[in-house]
Parts: C-alpha cells; sequence; structure tokens
C-alpha cells in the first residue's frame, strides 16, 4: 500500500530537508528513480512541489545527497569496526557482521545505491565512488595484513574484497524478513560462507531451511 501524504507543518529548514529526503528515499526505493516524480516526492513529503524545488533543484539533486549520506554512514560504521578491532581477523569479522546489519537496517538506501547510482552524471559521482573505494580499501587492507601473516593463502585481495562487497550488497534484493532465516541467522550463514571460503575452513555448516 502506498504511503500516504504527510500533512505539511512548519518546521525549520534542516528538519524540512529531512523529510523530503526520507519522502524521495522512500518513492526511490519504491519506484525506482526513473520512474520516480518530483511531483510524488512532494506529495509524500507534505508540501507543494514549489516548496519541494525551493529546497532541492532537481531530482538528481536529491538522489546525490541521499547516497553521499548514506555512503558515508556506511564508511563510518566498517571504519569503527577497523579501529576496536584487535587484529585483522578480527576487524574482518567484525565488519562482515556489520555490513550484513546495515543492509538489513538501510535496505532502501543500498538497493537505491546498486539500482540507481548509474543515473547519475559522472562528475557529480565524485564523493560516491570516493567512499566506495574507501570501503573497499577496508576490506582489502584487513585481507592483505592476513596474506602478509601468511594467516589466509595466496589469493588477490582486491578480488576477494569485490566478490565480498558484491554478494553482501546484493542481500537486499532477495533477503525476505518473512522468510525461514532471520536477518541474524542469515548472517550467520554468510559469515561463514565467506570466512570459510577466505580462511580456506572446511564445509560450513548451514541451517535446513524449507522452501514457501
Amino acid at each position: 500500500m502506498a504511503t500516504q501524504a504527510r500533512i505539511a507543518t512548519r518546521l525549520p529548514p534542516a528538519e524540512r530537508r529531512d523529510e523530503i529526503l526520507g519522502a524521495a528515499r522512500e518513492v526511490f526505493a519504491e519506484r525506482g528513480y526513473q520512474k520516480a516524480s518530483m511531483r510524488e516526492i512532494a506529495r509524500r513529503a507534505g508540501i507543494t512541489p514549489a516548496a519541494l524545488y525551493y529546497h532541492f533543484e532537481n531530482k538528481e539533486d536529491l538522489l546525490i545527497i541521499i547516497l553521499e549520506q548514506f555512503s558515508n554512514d556506511f564508511y563510518q560504521s566498517l571504519l569503527s569496526c577497523v579501529t576496536r578491532a584487535q587484529g585483522p581477523e578480527a576487524a574482518l569479522r567484525s565488519m562482515l557482521r556489520t555490513h550484513i546489519d546495515v543492509i538489513g537496517e538501510r535496505r532502501k538506501d543500498i538497493k537505491i545505491l546498486v539500482e540507481d547510482k548509474a543515473h547519475i552524471e559522472g562528475q557529480k559521482l565524485g564523493s560516491i565512488m570516493r567512499k566506495e573505494r574507501d570501503i573497499l580499501n577496508l576490506y582489502t587492507s584487513c585481507l592483505d595484513e592476513l596474506l602478509s601473516s601468511g594467516r589466509i593463502p595466496g589469493r588477490s585481495p582486491t578480488v576477494v574484497s569485490l566478490g565480498i562487497i558484491g554478494m553482501m550488497n546484493s542481500l537486499y534484493h532477495w533477503y525476505r524478513e518473512d522468510g525461514p532465516l532471520g536477518l541474524e541467522e542469515l548472517g550467520d550463514v554468510l559469515l561463514g560462507v565467506i570466512t570459510g571460503g577466505v580462511f580456506g575452513a572446511g564445509d560450513v555448516a548451514i541451517p535446513a531451511v524449507t522452501a514457501d
């Protein structure tokens, strides 16, 4: 069921912008960037289209800000795992768990990032791409340390990191809240699969599930 339009109330500009960004996030996640309209975003935010254009120049402006905020938050969450962990193995496991949690908590943002980033013109992608490289570097640095210490087999840290990020980011597409596994249990499975592959462990125990 479509989200009902909110009734506009007088808000400070910063709060109004946050409400508009929240409405845009809902519309982009539901309809996709190309099918989303500024009129629908304004309706969801409970304001007129004219008021929306007062705060944001266009639809692309909204998309860029949403993805910049999410990319920065995502990076900071993973960075905190590295700074708190004692050693690269603990950091890697903590990042994997946090990566799963972030996707579960901010599923709309990751959907928009994966599916709609391509609609942003090249130069405007700068800060988003930098944060994505920073995230890749966090994973690669952990794997580099593990490789140098002989803790993992000789594999390309960059290739493995890209594979991990791709696998994790696809979770939004197929995970169902009403499915046979909860997010925490699913996280245990993915964590086992990835760390088993990275560290060359034996068979990974995967819970039996019944197809709907």
